[in-house]
């Protein structure tokens, strides 16, 4: 048992977790677009009339062109 007024010197778990995730962001975009994707559909959908369809396949677009740029944009940045 733990004295009475002691407390525990660990850091809380959730901090670590929202470290990871601030370094992910930091680092790149892809988490902002991958994560919260599913959030920002029904208030798009709502706000522009458009379908589930077309928000996906903008975001299967933009995921698309990514990855066919990363390597283009990998030969630059090694220059």
């Amino acid at each position: 048992m733990e004295a009475a007024g002691r407390q525990d010197s660990r850091i809380f778990y959730g901090w670590w977790i929202v470290l990871a995730t601030g370094i992910g962001l930091f680092l790149s975009i892809a988490p902002v677009f991958s994560f919260t994707l599913g959030v920002f559909i029904k208030p798009l959908s709502q706000e522009f009339n458009w379908s589930r369809a077309e928000i996906s396949l903008g975001y299967a677009l933009c995921t698309f062109i990514g990855s066919v740029a990363m390597p283009i944009v990998g030969r630059l940045v090694d220059r």
